[in-house]
C-alpha cells in the first residue's frame, strides 16, 4: 500500500470518528439548546444564564439542531391576567413591570387636605395639589414626560384607563405608527381625555406650561433633583434609581377618575416563546368593542413546551421553573427591577407585594412595549 493511500486512509477515519464523536455527543446531550431574551433590558441576561447553570450548567448551544426558548416582550395588547397564585411553571408570564405613580413625600405629604392622596379622583387632584404650586426651583407638583414618547404614549394609555375605565384598541394596532409620530397623538382622538385633563393641570399650574416639550434627561432631573412630587414612571424604574434620591419615593400603584372603579394595570411583559426564531405569542386583535375586549393569552407552558424537540421539552420545564423559583425571582427583583409574575410562595419584598397585589386585582392587564 502506498503512503499516500495509508495517509488517506488514517486521515477518513479520523474525520469519520470525530464526525460520529459530535453527532454521539449531540444524540447524549439532548439537554443542550438555546436560551436567549428578546426585547428584554439587557438585565435579564445575569437571571436567565444563572437559572440555565442550574439545569444544564450553562450550555445552551446545539448548532444546527438546536432548540430556542426565549423570554420576549409582547405586542401591544389587553390581555386575560394570569392568576397570581398559580404554581410556578404554569403560566407564561416571566414577569411583569406595571407603571405607576411615584410620590415623594419630603415634597408633597400623603395626606394633602387631610385625604390620602391616591383617595383623590384624578380629576380632583388638581385641587389637593394646587398649594404646592410653586415658582421657586423650576418646581412643580407634578412631571409629565411629554417629549419622551416611549414613555408618554404609556402614560397617556394610563391616563385614559385611570378616566375612562376603557382605552381604544385601535391603539395597539396602531402602535408602531403612533411611536413614530407623536405629533399626531392629540388630534388621533384616542386620548382626548388624557389632554383635557393635561390641560387644565398645566393653567392650574400643577405641571409646567412647556409639559410637552419635556424630554427624557428632563424628566429624570425633575425626578431625581427634586422638582416635582408625583411623577408616572415604571416600577422598576424607581427601584433601580440611586437609594439617596429615592429614600422618600412612595409607589402609588393607581389613581382612578371620577366614577370609575376598577382599571387594568398599564404594566410591561415578559412571556416565554419558542422555535427556531423569537417570535411574540400575543397579538392584538381588536374588537371594536369601546370596553376593549381581550385578545388571545398564553394559557400555559403545554403548548410551549409541544413546539420543542420531544427531547428537549423536560429540560425547558426544568428551565422555566427555575427562572420562576425564589432564588430567580430575587434575582429579578434585584437585577432588574421587574416584579415575578408568579407568587406562589413568599414575596421578595414589600414593593413586590404592593405589586403583585395590583396586578393580581386586575382581571386583565395592559401590555405595552
Amino acid at each position: 500500500m502506498s503512503r499516500m493511500s495509508l495517509k488517506m486512509k488514517i486521515i477518513t477515519a479520523v474525520s469519520g470518528a470525530v464526525a460520529a464523536a459530535i453527532i454521539l455527543t449531540v444524540l447524549l446531550v439532548p439537554s443542550r439548546f438555546r436560551v436567549g431574551a428578546a426585547g428584554l433590558p439587557s438585565e435579564f441576561t445575569s437571571v436567565i444564564e444563572t437559572a440555565m447553570d442550574s439545569v444544564v450548567s450553562g450550555n445552551m448551544s446545539l448548532g444546527e439542531n438546536r432548540a430556542d426558548l426565549h423570554l420576549t416582550a409582547p405586542s401591544p395588547a389587553i390581555i386575560p391576567a394570569a392568576p397570581m397564585n398559580a404554581p410556578a411553571g404554569e403560566h407564561l408570564f416571566a414577569a411583569l413591570d406595571p407603571m405607576v405613580w411615584i410620590h415623594n413625600e419630603n415634597l408633597i405629604p400623603r395626606q394633602p387636605g387631610g385625604r390620602v392622596l391616591e383617595d383623590y379622583p384624578l380629576e380632583e387632584m388638581a385641587d389637593a395639589l394646587t398649594p404646592f404650586v410653586s415658582s421657586e426651583d423650576r418646581f412643580y407638583p407634578v412631571a409629565i414626560p411629554g417629549d419622551y414618547p416611549e414613555l408618554f404614549l404609556p402614560v397617556l394609555v394610563m391616563l385614559s384607563e385611570s378616566l375612562q375605565g376603557f382605552v381604544n384598541e385601535e391603539v395597539f394596532d396602531s402602535w408602531d405608527e403612533l411611536l413614530a409620530n407623536p405629533r399626531t397623538w392629540r388630534d388621533s382622538g384616542y386620548f382626548d381625555r388624557a389632554y383635557e385633563l393635561l390641560d387644565d393641570w398645566a393653567n392650574r399650574g400643577i405641571i409646567s406650561p412647556q409639559w410637552w416639550d419635556m424630554d427624557e434627561p428632563a424628566y429624570r432631573d425633575a425626578a431625581l433633583e427634586g422638582r416635582a412630587g408625583l411623577f408616572p414612571h415604571y416600577l422598576s424604574w424607581k427601584r433601580l434609581a440611586p437609594a439617596e434620591e429615592r429614600f422618600y419615593w412612595k409607589v402609588i400603584p393607581a389613581v382612578s377618575g371620577r366614577g370609575v372603579r376598577t382599571i387594568r394595570p398599564v404594566t410591561r411583559a415578559a412571556v416565554w416563546s419558542a422555535g427556531s426564531r423569537s417570535t411574540a405569542l400575543i397579538e392584538s386583535s381588536p374588537s371594536g368593542s369601546p370596553s376593549g375586549s381581550a385578545s388571545p393569552s398564553p394559557a400555559s407552558t403545554a403548548g410551549l413546551l409541544e413546539k420543542l424537540p420531544e427531547k428537549h421539552r423536560e429540560t425547558a420545564s426544568r428551565l422555566i421553573r427555575a427562572v420562576q423559583g425564589r432564588t430567580s425571582r430575587e434575582r429579578i427583583v434585584t437585577h432588574t427591577g421587574w416584579t415575578p409574575a408568579i407568587s406562589g410562595s413568599s414575596v421578595v419584598n414589600k414593593e413586590d407585594r404592593d405589586a403583585r397585589t395590583m396586578l393580581a386585582s386586575a382581571d386583565f392587564w395592559i401590555i405595552v412595549r
